[in-house]
């Protein structure tokens, strides 16, 4: 099995702890994202003029 470098360098309980407070700060970011795109909700291009034909289909939500 492939341990990673914080398990490496850290104990057991110490590794668990920076596992979880990246976790939360990877999550945290997500949302903040999230929150980001529908408080500003800009339209894609290919929403705002139907002429356009994307390569690939555009998803229902904002940019």
């Amino acid at each position: 099995m492939n341990r990673l470098v914080l398990e490496d360098k850290l104990d057991a309980p110490a590794a668990a702890r920076a596992y979880a407070l990246l976790g939360a700060a990877v999550y945290d970011a997500w949302i903040g994202s999230q929150d980001g795109k529908f408080t500003y909700w800009y339209l894609r291009p290919a929403q705002l003029d139907p002429t356009l034909v994307p390569l690939f289909p555009a998803p229902n939500f904002p940019a």
